[in-house]
């Protein structure tokens, strides 16, 4: 924790030693001043902290019904901070973020998640110019063939460039880069850190609204298509509820070096939830109840698992 506070130290010291006087209006890619909770001179914050699991997890491991799947309970607390920092027409913006996840019973679930990103934005007459760079350490699961929390880091940099050619149409280019690495681990007889350590690079040539992207394939063992989305509706006063529906599958295609070919597959993963809540005070402070069951169908008995969760959560400032 020592070194997480030296970079949250670093980060806002960053801010204050580039710090010039704020404005009182917003320029492009600024924040909206109304939004603003926190102002320490030149630096705006927006601090929030959630607690959106509070509860129990039916299936720990994703683990089909022949397995006697494992019930635990189980919380996660998200703080946040977004920064922004004007600087003549300029602006830079940071995010710092923690997720801590634990369960009661099998610590091996259990995990710290932390997000360092800053990003400087120039938008200067016709050219708009952007820089950022962002580090990640997390265990979370990194897809739905790994039901293990391993380590990565991921530091991450971007760049791009916008010109506007006419009023309303903008033609620009972005480049990003990302190195991934695992600790030391062997999954299902896998070393994780030889299979999938790697370095991502992608660009696009853009114009708004249109993107061509010439994107990595992280995972390279199958093409995951689907939908999903949400809705929230206020019904009375503080009180509002939220439903939630997701459909993906994982289309399995051989690889040309793979040898002799496995039968093709497609896997089925659909997932759907409810929950409610309530505006404390009518302010920032909700308190809600969730609920969420997810399935997984497939032509292999030991990829179908299902499990349910339930619980409730906190939240403030979101």
């Amino acid at each position: 924790m020592r070194s997480n506070g030296l970079a949250l130290g670093a980060l806002i010291g960053a801010f204050l030693l580039l710090a010039a006087p704020a404005s009182a209006q917003t320029v492009d890619e600024g924040p909206d001043p109304a939004t603003i909770r926190v102002r320490f001179g030149p630096l705006w914050m927006n601090p929030s902290i959630a607690l959106p699991n509070l509860g129990v997890d039916t299936n720990v491991f994703n683990e089909p019904p022949s397995a006697s799947p494992k019930t635990d309970f189980t919380m996660t607390v998200v703080p946040k901070a977004d920064l922004w920092l004007r600087m003549g027409r300029t602006w830079l913006s940071g995010t710092i973020a923690e997720d801590v996840v634990w369960y009661q019973q099998y610590e091996t679930e259990r995990s710290t998640n932390h997000l360092l990103a800053v990003v400087w934005k120039a938008p200067l007459n016709r050219l708009a110019t952007s820089v950022g760079a962002s580090w990640l350490s997390t265990s979370a699961r990194p897809g739905f063939e790994i039901d293990a929390r391993v380590r990565r880091r991921e530091p991450a940099v971007t760049a791009s460039v916008e010109v506007r050619g006419f009023p309303k149409t903008f033609f620009g280019a972005r480049a990003a880069g990302r190195d991934v690495s695992y600790e030391k681990y062997v999954y299902l007889g896998t070393n994780l850190q030889e299979e999938l350590d790697r370095t991502v690079t992608d660009g696009a040539i853009t114009i708004r609204h249109e993107l061509t992207p010439l994107n990595d394939n992280d995972q390279p063992y199958y093409v995951l298509t689907g939908t999903g989305g949400s809705i929230a509706q206020r019904i009375a006063g503080p009180v509002d509820v939220v439903a939630r529906a997701s459909d993906q599958r994982l289309r399995y295609q051989n690889r040309l070096d793979d040898g002799p070919a496995d039968p093709e597959r497609t896997d089925r993963v659909r997932s759907f939830g409810t929950g409610v809540g309530v505006r404390i005070g009518g302010g920032d402070l909700r308190l809600g109840f969730n609920i969420d069951r997810e399935r997984r169908t497939s032509v292999l008995p030991e990829h179908e698992y299902e499990g349910l969760k339930y619980g409730t959560s906190l939240t403030y400032g979101l």
